[in-house]
């Protein structure tokens, strides 16, 4: 989708606009597709089923890959500059060997340039509001297999294992690996 609009409560407890340039679902295909309303009259009345039901939907922002080498993706929204990204760093990153990033070619045809992902920032927003914005913001569709290797890097991402930082003084352990 493009130039999606949606609302957001800051940290401040105030309502803010945010507005991203590119933002691609990441909620299944199955999911929206039993989500969507019957359009049959006499079946508006009827109780959905339990698997109907999608309060809302998986967004990530998607950002011209420009920004997010320079370190500038985040400042327009969040106001936080990061450092740039060195040249093997970008590398890596374009081939997806970055485990917080993901990197989508540029689609000359529908004028969208190279994106890239950054995993850490995910929204979620209501189903209606996605619905109602589809008209004026659905630019394409990933491919099916491409759209399968994002999701599951982004639930390789989002599912990993925190782990503390181990500090030498605290790094004594039992035998069986716990303090």
């Amino acid at each position: 989708m493009r130039d999606f609009i949606f609302r957001v409560i800051d940290k401040n407890d105030q309502v803010v606009e945010i507005q991203f340039p590119y933002v691609i679902v990441v909620s299944q295909d199955c999911d929206l597709n039993w989500a969507v309303k019957p359009s049959i009259p006499e079946q508006e009345q009827k109780p959905i089923e339990h698997h109907q039901f999608l309060p809302n939907v998986l967004l990530l922002p998607a950002f011209p890959s420009e920004h997010v080498r320079g370190g500038q993706h985040l400042v327009e929204v969040f106001n936080v500059m990061q450092k740039k990204i060195s040249s093997d760093s970008w590398k890596e990153l374009k081939q997806n060997r970055n485990e917080r990033y993901h990197f989508l070619d540029a689609a000359a045809s529908i004028q969208v340039p190279e994106l890239v992902l950054d995993f850490k920032l995910y929204y979620t927003v209501p189903f209606s509001l996605v619905q109602e914005k589809h008209k004026e913001c659905y630019l394409a569709t990933v491919n099916e297999l491409f759209r399968e290797r994002l999701s599951q890097r982004f639930l390789a991402f989002f599912g990993r294992f925190a782990l503390p930082v181990i500090r030498e003084s605290v790094a004594a352990t039992t035998d069986n690996g716990s303090l």
